[in-house]
């Protein structure tokens, strides 16, 4: 196993005290060891960052790569519980083979910047017409409480958080339909009604919450409602219930990322329709012009490079030795 040392920089609320350099916080387990530092010497009021060393051992850089950042995980969420404050990393630096003793030390370096489409351009004439008559709606509690939860949801960076916010929209917005036409129970196996032997019936009742979710889910996909249904809903129970989606995006061949584009597809046209249908005759809607991605996903660019750092031959390495090669990126927007 070789020894790795990896350089993060963390978002976070709190900070080292004014006389402390630094801190070294080592895992109980002995699989990793911690080394913070502020990262500037002056305290900043309010969100401030960390400079975070972790040291650990891994096969190779490949993998150093993917264990790092999961130790680096698992002590923030310790971190985070321990002292209520934000710890978000906000970005790698670099990753370096750590072994003592040697002078040659293979590593990569990160760069990351957002995407360079961004922002849109959207604040045109015709679109301040439609966010008008948009406006004039009569917008009750439970539509604005949705429309509330979207915007939570498309600010959000991450997409477990996008789905369960996606999909308070849709369940807050079942309660605005006037259709309560009883529905029968189905059989979870095959979907089909289940009958009583006894009472030679199939029973009925109002839609329960989950089965009106389901009902708007067939109102607005024309492409396989009930598969994107039965997606939704069992990655909605497993967030719910702390399980992994693993299982369920090997199963139906998707990934979590698609599955929240679906869901807030679904959510925004529900949400759409609930708006003008709130307006009744009052406006004559000829055109609207609105935006919508072809998913919600925040993307970032990427980029690494796999580099050569010489160093010391001290076998007593500290984070100081730490090489510093930068990486930058340069990039066009697309017109």
């Amino acid at each position: 196993m070789t020894k790795w040392i990896m350089k993060s920089e963390v978002e976070t609320q709190a900070t080292l005290m004014n006389e402390s350099k630094k801190i070294a916080i080592k895992d109980t387990n002995n699989k990793y060891e911690v080394y913070i530092q502020n990262k500037n010497d002056q305290i900043q009021i309010g969100t401030t960052f960390l400079i975070v060393y972790i040291i650990f051992e891994s096969e190779n850089i490949d993998d150093a790569e993917k264990v790092g950042m999961e130790y680096l995980k698992d002590f923030f969420d310790i971190l985070g519980f321990s002292t209520c404050a934000l710890f978000k990393i906000q970005k790698r630096i670099a990753l370096y083979d750590w072994t003592p003793g040697i002078t040659s030390r293979k590593g990569r370096v990160y760069k990351s910047i957002p995407s360079p489409n961004m922002p849109s351009f959207i604040f045109n004439d015709e679109f301040i017409l439609t966010l008008e008559t948009l406006l004039r709606s009569d917008k009750n509690e439970l539509l604005k409480r949705a429309l509330r939860w979207f915007r939570f949801a498309i600010s959000s960076s991450d997409p477990s958080d996008q789905f369960q916010l996606f999909w308070f929209v849709i369940e807050t917005l079942t309660q605005l339909d006037t259709d309560k036409k009883k529905v029968p129970d189905k059989c979870p196996h095959c979907q089909n009604p289940l009958y009583c032997p006894n009472c030679q019936k199939t029973p009925y009742h109002r839609p329960y919450p989950i089965q009106a979710i389901e009902k708007i889910f067939k109102k607005y996909i024309s492409d396989n409602p009930e598969q994107a249904f039965t997606v939704s809903s069992k990655t909605r129970n497993a967030l719910l219930h702390g399980e992994s989606i693993k299982e369920i995006e090997s199963k139906f061949g998707t990934t979590l990322l698609d599955i929240v584009t679906i869901v807030g597809k679904v959510a925004w046209i529900a949400l759409l329709n609930g708006i003008l249908k709130s307006q009744g005759d009052k406006n004559q809607i000829k055109e609207l012009n609105l935006y919508q991605p072809n998913n919600f996903s925040f993307y970032i660019l990427d980029a690494c490079a796999n580099v050569t750092a010489g160093t010391s031959e001290n076998i007593d390495l500290t984070i100081d030795d730490f090489p510093d090669i930068k990486l930058d990126i340069i990039a066009n927007s697309k017109n």
